[in-house]
């Protein structure tokens, strides 16, 4: 579920790659370089796919990571908690990409903030997560 790129169902939808006997049940019978290989030659465009859908996926994770450092303590542990309870609850062994859709916008939310931080280079103070234009922090009751 984690490393699933989808593309798989999206290059079956408009009918580019097999519906049974895929990539998976090759790499089983005849090993991975045999079926990589007949990806390639056999649907060109689902193997493309597949390389570039990976490529964004793991640019989220890396980035996600990056942002995920930076938020404050609680709402990290937030985060690292709610994405953990999906992927469990989606089967890890028999999941799909769309398992992973309701973790994804807690990962954008940290990849944003690492983008953030990388945009400000030049500051040496934290960055406040709430340093929006003319929003204010929460002030504590203390």
């Amino acid at each position: 579920m984690m490393f699933d790129p989808g593309a798989t169902e999206v290059v079956k939808t408009v009918r580019l790659y097999p519906e049974s006997g895929g990539l998976l049940s090759r790499a089983v019978d005849q090993g991975v370089l045999r079926a990589v290989l007949w990806l390639i030659r056999q649907y060109p465009f689902a193997a493309g796919a597949l390389v570039l859908l990976g490529a964004q996926l793991i640019l989220y994770y890396v980035l996600g990571m990056l942002g995920l450092r930076r938020l404050p303590f609680e709402v990290s542990v937030l985060f690292v908690w709610i994405s953990l309870y999906f992927v469990l609850v989606s089967g890890i062994p028999a999941a799909t990409a769309r398992f992973r859709m309701p973790v994804m916008p807690l990962l954008c939310i940290s990849a944003g903030h690492a983008i953030a931080r990388w945009r400000q280079k030049g500051h040496q103070e934290p960055l406040d997560v709430f340093e929006v234009e003319g929003a204010q922090a929460p002030q504590s009751a203390s």
